[in-house]
């Protein structure tokens, strides 16, 4: 007897489709403080493909696979395709590609996405890369476990219904596949080849604005950041994300005693700003009232569980 393979019925992938659009506008979970959806796409280039839902723009970033740049949790320098292996290595997943992708951009980056095995194809156009991934035929893909990724299902099909729908006026693309330079240094190592190395003075320079919320920012809510912890620079780390966000920051220095979880200090009126929630978002931070600020609105103690991001583990 003749074995009739049956179709696989795609009209129910479009009815979950259209449940989960449903389900995402009748049931909104609650708003996180910074709204920007930030993830990468694994390739050559990695794509870095971020959503502003209160002005519905859409950012793509392309940067080459082979730069480097400095890895979290002790990794040291790395290519960011690298990074993408050693997370399978380590059994720790794309974390390690997104953690050192956050840095190096300076803004949160917790989502990731690619094949299990390898990139995927390099693509000329981010936009249409993305579109690709997020298409209803790849629904199929997701649930049966293709991609590596972080991402839960529910953002999934939000991004596969938003990719269709987003004006072209709305996307802004930043290309730095074919002018690696603007955001790297040609450096030459000790064996005589050379490398691009990310400078992430270069990156704020060049993404200047992008990242920033503009409730926070427009409400100048003035903010110190200290470090209480003997990890040098962690107090300039924690500045730059905040600051990429829009806070305004204003010095960073150093404090003792060492606290372990972050701290943000404040009277009642600063720590209900968009600032604060901001901070104690990002940084995980704990809100501390007082009567009455000294130098600035805002005080963040940076302690262990931050620093621990940069150590090994």
């Amino acid at each position: 007897m003749r074995n009739h393979r049956q179709p696989f019925p795609y009209f129910l992938v479009v009815l979950l489709v259209a449940a989960a659009v449903v389900v995402w506008y009748m049931f909104p979970k609650s708003a996180n403080p910074y709204p920007r959806q930030t993830m990468v796409i694994v390739g050559n280039p990695m794509t870095v493909v971020s959503y502003n839902p209160p002005d519905r723009t859409l950012t793509l970033i392309t940067i080459p696979d082979s730069m480097e740049a400095d890895g979290t949790h002790g990794y040291g320098t790395y290519s960011f395709d690298a990074f993408w292996r050693l997370g399978e290595i380590d059994k720790k997943d794309g974390t390690v590609l997104a953690e050192s992708m956050s840095e190096a951009l300076g803004v949160p980056v917790p989502w990731y996405i690619g094949p299990r095995s390898g990139e995927f194809s390099a693509a000329h156009d981010p936009m249409a890369l993305a579109e690709n991934i997020y298409s209803v035929s790849h629904i199929v893909s997701y649930l049966s476990g293709t991609y590596r990724t972080n991402i839960p299902f529910s953002s999934f099909i939000q991004y596969v219904w938003l990719l269709q729908v987003v004006k072209p006026d709305r996307v802004q693309t930043f290309d730095f596949t074919g002018n690696s330079t603007l955001i790297a240094d040609n450096v030459t190592l000790a064996d005589g080849s050379s490398a691009l190395i990310l400078d992430p003075a270069m990156v704020d320079s060049r993404l200047a604005h992008v990242f920033e919320d503009d409730a926070v920012r427009t409400e100048s809510v003035s903010t110190a950041i200290l470090n209480t912890t003997g990890m040098p620079s962690l107090g300039s780390r924690a500045a730059r994300l905040l600051g990429n966000l829009g806070v305004s920051v204003v010095s960073v220095g150093n404090d003792t005693p060492e606290v372990k979880v972050c701290t943000v200090t404040g009277t009642r009126d600063s720590l209900l700003s968009a600032s604060a929630k901001v901070i104690e978002s990002v940084l995980g931070c704990r809100p501390v009232e007082i009567s009455q600020s000294d130098q600035a609105d805002l005080t963040a103690r940076i302690g262990a569980t931050y620093a621990k991001r940069f150590l090994p583990n």
